[in-house]
C-alpha cells in the first residue's frame, strides 16, 4: 500500500515537472512574441514620424511656391496698371510716369528699377534716375548685355502681346536679377514696354516671411544656377529630407529646393520612440514572468479543482433543472405573445373592415347625390343652347330696331341710357357661355363621382387605368387650386399606351385617391415647414408627376405588368418612416387628421 502511494507520488512529481517545463517554454514564446510586436510598433511609429516630416516639408514647399507666385504676380500687375494708364491716356507725361513708378517701388519690395523701352527697343525713361545721362546709359547697357538673344525675346513678346520674363543673370549693382517686360499697345500700335528690373535676393527677402522659415533652409535655381538661398549649408542627414518643386511663371521655370535644419529635425523627432522600445522590452520581460508564475499557480489550483468536481457535478444538475424550468416558462411566454399578436391582427382587420364599410356607405351616398344633381343639371345644360339661340335672335332684333329707328321716343331713349344696351349686347353672350361651361363642369364632376363610386366596380372587369386616375384628379381638383400660401399644384401626366386591365376598378380608384391625397398633403406640409424656400415668394412650384408604363418581369415568364408611379417634389419620406408607412394605424399627421389606414389598405388592395 505504501509502495503504491509512493509510486503515485513519484508519478505526480514527474508529471508536475513536465508541466513546469512546458509552461517555461510557453513563457519564452510569449516573450519573443511581445518583443516582435514591440519592434513592429516602434518601426511603425518611426515610419509615421518620417511621413509627418515629409508632409510638413511638402506643405511648406507648396506654401513658399504659392507666396512667391502671388507676390510676383502682384508686382507684374503693378507694371500692367502702368501700361493700362498709358493706353487710356495715349501716353503719360514723364513726371507723372516717374511719380507712379516711384510709388510702386515704394509699395513693393524687390524692384531695382522701372523703365520705359520704346518701340525700337531703346531705353527712354528709368527710375531711379540720378539726373545725368550716365545713369540711363548704365541701364541701357544692362538691357543690351543682359543675356544673348534679348532682342529676339522682346520681338516675340511684342508679336504675341504678352508679358515676358527673362532668365536670371548678373546685375550691375551686384547679385542676380531678372527683367519683366509688359508690352504697350495703343489701338493696336506698338508703343514699347514697361520694364521691371528685379534683384532676386531683395525681391525674395521682401516676399518670404522669415518667421515662417524658421527651421527650414531653401535654395532657388534658374537654368541650373542658384539665384537665391536661405540658411545655406546641408549635411547628409538633412539631404535625405529635401523636397523639390517647380515654380512656372510666364514661360520661366524656377526650381525650389527645401530641407529641414538640424534643429527642426530634433524637435520633430519624438522621444516616444525610445520610450516605446524600452518599455516594450521591459514589458515583455514582466509579462512573460507574470504568465509563468500565474501558470505555475494554475497547476496548484487544478489539484484543488479535482476535489471540487463532485460538488460541481451536483451544482450542474441543479442548474439543468432550473434551465428546464426556464425553457418551459419561455414556451408559455411565446404562446402568450402569439395570442397577443393574433388579437392585434384581429383588431386591425376589424378596423379595416369598418373603414371599408365606411367607404361603401360613402360610395352609395355619393352615387345618390350624383344622381340627384345630374337631373337638374341635365335640364339646365339642355336648355342653355336654345336659350342662347333665343337671346341671339332678340339681340339681332334689337340691332335691326336701332338700325332702322335710330331716333326713338324720349321714354325709350331714357330706358336705353338706363340699361346700357351696348354693354348687354357684349356681355349677355359671355354670360350664357359661362353658364354653359359651368353646367358642363358640374356634369363632368357628376360623371366622375358616379364612375368613382359605382357599386358594380366590386366585380372583375376590363377598365381603363387612365380614366380612373383622371376621375380621381377631377374629384380632388378643389385641393389642387391656388391657396393663399401656395400656387396651384401642377399635374404632369406621362401616360403610356396601356391596354384595358382586368381588375377591381372601385378598389383601384381608392388606391389612387389615397396616394394623390397623400401627395397633396406632403406638398402642403413641405410649404408649411419651409416657408422661406417653398413659399409664394420663393418661386417654388408644387408639382405631382403621374407616369404609367408596361414592364415585363423575366421571373414570371415574360408576363407583362402595368406600373403606375406617383411622385411629388415635397419634403420626401425619411428611411425610418419608409419602414412603417404600410403598417396599420401608422401616420405622421397630427391627431385627428388621419387614421393611418390609407396606405395599409392600398397595400392590401394592390
Amino acid at each position: 500500500m505504501k509502495k503504491c502511494s509512493s509510486d503515485r507520488f513519484q508519478l505526480r512529481t514527474r508529471f508536475t515537472k513536465s508541466l513546469s517545463r512546458q509552461q517555461g517554454k510557453l513563457a519564452i514564446l510569449i516573450w519573443i512574441g511581445v518583443v516582435v510586436l514591440t519592434l513592429m510598433l516602434w518601426q511603425g511609429l518611426l515610419t509615421q514620424e518620417q511621413a509627418q516630416i515629409e508632409q510638413l516639408l511638402q506643405a511648406q514647399a507648396l506654401s513658399i511656391r504659392q507666396e512667391i507666385t502671388v507676390q510676383l504676380e502682384s508686382r507684374i500687375l503693378a507694371l500692367d496698371r502702368m501700361v493700362q494708364r498709358w493706353k487710356i491716356r495715349d501716353g503719360i507725361p514723364r513726371s507723372e510716369w516717374e511719380a507712379e513708378a516711384y510709388a510702386y517701388m515704394k509699395d513693393y519690395g524687390g524692384y531695382q528699377a522701372i523703365a520705359w523701352v520704346d518701340h525700337s527697343f531703346e531705353l527712354r525713361w528709368v527710375v531711379p534716375f540720378v539726373g545725368n545721362e550716365e545713369d540711363q546709359n548704365r541701364y541701357s547697357e544692362l538691357l543690351n548685355s543682359f543675356q544673348p538673344g534679348l532682342r529676339t525675346v522682346l520681338e516675340t513678346a511684342r508679336d504675341r502681346q504678352q508679358v515676358t520674363i527673362t532668365h536670371a543673370a548678373n546685375l550691375m549693382q551686384g547679385g542676380k536679377g531678372f527683367l519683366v517686360f509688359v508690352p504697350i499697345f495703343n489701338d493696336r500700335e506698338f508703343d514699347g514696354f514697361i520694364a521691371g528690373i528685379f534683384g532676386t535676393r531683395p525681391l525674395l527677402n521682401s516676399i518670404l516671411n522669415k518667421s515662417s522659415l524658421n527651421g527650414y533652409a531653401l535654395a532657388l535655381f534658374d537654368n541650373g544656377e542658384e539665384i537665391y538661398s536661405y540658411n545655406p549649408g546641408i549635411n547628409q542627414h538633412q539631404a535625405q529630407w529635401q523636397q523639390t518643386t517647380t515654380i512656372d511663371f510666364y514661360g520661366v521655370s524656377w526650381i525650389l529646393q527645401i530641407w529641414p535644419t538640424s534643429v527642426l529635425l530634433e524637435n520633430a523627432q519624438s522621444p516616444l520612440l525610445g520610450g516605446v522600445l524600452i518599455g516594450g522590452l521591459l514589458g515583455a520581460c514582466m509579462l512573460s514572468s507574470a504568465i509563468y508564475f500565474a501558470q505555475m499557480t494554475g497547476l496548484r489550483t487544478r489539484q484543488l479543482e479535482r476535489i471540487n468536481q463532485e460538488l460541481a457535478k451536483e451544482v450542474r444538475e441543479r442548474q439543468q433543472a432550473q434551465a428546464d424550468m426556464q425553457v418551459l416558462a419561455q414556451r408559455e411566454w411565446e404562446k402568450a405573445t402569439q395570442l397577443e399578436l393574433a388579437l392585434k391582427e384581429l383588431q386591425q382587420t376589424q378596423s379595416q373592415l369598418v373603414q371599408n364599410e365606411k367607404m361603401v356607405s360613402l360610395g352609395q351616398m355619393v352615387a345618390g347625390i350624383a344622381h340627384e344633381i345630374n337631373n337638374p343639371i341635365s335640364f339646365i345644360y339642355g336648355n342653355i343652347t336654345p336659350a342662347s339661340e333665343y337671346a341671339r335672335d332678340l339681340l339681332d332684333l334689337l340691332q335691326l330696331y336701332r338700325q332702322y329707328y335710330p331716333e326713338p321716343v324720349a321714354e325709350i331713349g331714357e330706358k336705353i341710357e338706363t340699361i346700357e344696351p351696348d354693354f348687354i349686347l357684349e356681355d349677355f353672350p359671355k354670360l350664357l357661355a359661362s353658364m354653359k361651361e359651368g353646367a358642363k363642369r358640374i356634369s363632368q364632376i357628376v360623371v366622375a363621382l358616379r364612375n368613382f363610386s359605382r357599386l358594380d366596380e366590386a366585380q372583375l372587369k376590363q377598365v381603363n387605368i387612365h380614366e380612373g386616375i383622371d376621375n380621381t384628379l377631377l374629384i380632388l381638383r378643389h385641393r389642387l387650386k391656388p391657396m393663399p400660401y401656395r400656387p396651384e399644384i401642377k399635374i404632369i401626366k406621362e401616360y403610356s399606351q396601356l391596354p384595358l386591365i382586368e381588375c377591381y376598378s372601385g378598389e383601384l380608384n381608392q388606391v389612387f385617391m389615397n396616394l394623390l391625397a397623400n401627395a397633396i398633403d406632403a406638398l402642403d406640409e413641405a410649404i408649411y415647414q419651409e416657408p422661406e424656400t417653398r413659399g409664394l415668394a420663393s418661386g417654388f412650384l408644387p408639382t405631382i408627376w403621374i407616369r404609367t408604363d408596361i414592364i415585363t418581369d423575366s421571373q414570371k415568364k415574360h408576363k407583362s405588368c402595368v406600373v403606375v408611379r406617383i411622385a411629388d417634389n415635397g419634403c420626401g419620406i425619411t428611411p425610418q418612416v419608409q419602414e412603417q408607412i404600410f403598417n396599420p394605424f401608422f401616420t405622421t399627421k397630427p391627431p385627428g387628421q388621419g387614421t393611418g389606414l390609407g396606405l395599409s389598405i392600398s397595400y392590401q388592395i394592390v
